[in-house]
């Protein structure tokens, strides 16, 4: 099923993943951070697709083909996280 996103809101993968023992569901570390994954039509900002993203409390949580989502504003975005441990290749200056 294709997902085509209304207005400007976000679709986000979240990153989080949820330990289902009895009746009792604990959610590990990370619980508002996820991947963008979707962007509205209408969304002109600063955040892309595969970016990853920590956001706040107002979203929508959906399933849609067995992919969970969330679903928010793009306001509802508090940063955008970049992983530090990959980065560019230096170039050392032999000394002569």
């Amino acid at each position: 099923m294709k997902i085509q996103m209304l207005g400007c809101r976000i679709a986000v993968e979240p990153l989080n993943k949820v330990k289902k023992q009895s009746f009792i569901v604990m959610p590990e570390s990370n619980e508002n951070t996820g991947v963008i994954k979707y962007l509205g039509k209408e969304y002109d900002g600063s955040l892309q697709v595969e970016q990853v993203v920590c956001f706040g409390d107002q979203k929508q949580p959906v399933t849609v083909s067995g992919e969970d989502l969330i679903i928010m504003e793009p306001d509802n975005v508090f940063a955008i996280l970049e992983d530090e441990s990959i980065e560019e290749p230096k170039v050392k200056e032999i000394p002569q």
